[in-house]
C-alpha cells in the first residue's frame, strides 16, 4: 500500500468526503516530503486511520446542523456531543501517533556514520565465522608485518587473528555435572 492508493478514497464515501479525502492526503504526502520522512507501512496505516477518523468526526458533526425546515431548532444530545468527543479526541491522537512515527523514520532517515558501515561490518563478521578463513589465508592475502617504525602509507599491515581457543566449561555446566550433597535437594557442590 502507497500513498497513491489512498487517494481514491473509500466505497463508503461521499464524493464530497473523497474530496476532502484526497485533500488531505495529499496535504499530509506533502508535508511528509517536504520533512523528507520516508514513507512506511505503519506511517500510510496511521495516516488512512486518521482520515478515517476525520471523516467519521465530521460525519458526526453534520448532526449539530439545524434543519432546513426549522432552522431555530437544533437537536444536540448529550450521547451526539459525548460522541463527537470521542471521535475527536481519537482524531488528535491518531495526529500524535503519526508525528511520533514520523519522530522515529526521521531518526532513522539521518543517519550517522556507523549506521553507514553498519552493512560493511556485518559482510565482515561472515568472515571471522568462515571455517576456511585460517591463518595461513590470512597471511597469503595480508603481507606480514614490517619492523620499520615508519611503514610505507601504502602498504598495509598484517591482522594476525588470534588462535581459536577451547571453550572452558561454564559455571553453570559445572554445577549440573556435580553429585547432588545431602544438605538440601536443590544444593549442588560446584567443583573448584
Amino acid at each position: 500500500m502507497t500513498f497513491n492508493d489512498l487517494l481514491t478514497g473509500e466505497v463508503w464515501m461521499s464524493p464530497e468526503e473523497r474530496l476532502t479525502h484526497t485533500n488531505f492526503i495529499t496535504a499530509v504526502t506533502a508535508q511528509l516530503d517536504a520533512r523528507k520522512v520516508p514513507a512506511s507501512a505503519t506511517l500510510i496505516l496511521r495516516v488512512a486511520e486518521a482520515a478515517n477518523l476525520l471523516h467519521l468526526a465530521r460525519r458526526l458533526e453534520r448532526g449539530l446542523t439545524p434543519s432546513p425546515e426549522d432552522p431555530g431548532n437544533y437537536s444536540v444530545t448529550p450521547a451526539l456531543a459525548e460522541q463527537i468527543g470521542k471521535a475527536r479526541e481519537r482524531l488528535r491522537k491518531a495526529l500524535k501517533e503519526i508525528e511520533d512515527t514520523c519522530a522515529t523514520l526521521g531518526a532513522r532517515a539521518s543517519r550517522g556514520f556507523a549506521d553507514e558501515i553498519r552493512p560493511m561490518l556485518d559482510k565482515g563478521a561472515d568472515l571471522l565465522n568462515d571455517p576456511r578463513v585460517t591463518h595461513e589465508t590470512v597471511a597469503e592475502i595480508v603481507p606480514p608485518e614490517t619492523d620499520n617504525e615508519d611503514p610505507d602509507p601504502g602498504t598495509t599491515r598484517a591482522i594476525t587473528p588470534p588462535a581459536p581457543a577451547g571453550r572452558a566449561p561454564g559455571r553453570a555446566r559445572a554445577a549440573a555435572r556435580a553429585p547432588p550433597c545431602n544438605h538440601s535437594p536443590r544444593h549442588r557442590h560446584t567443583p573448584p
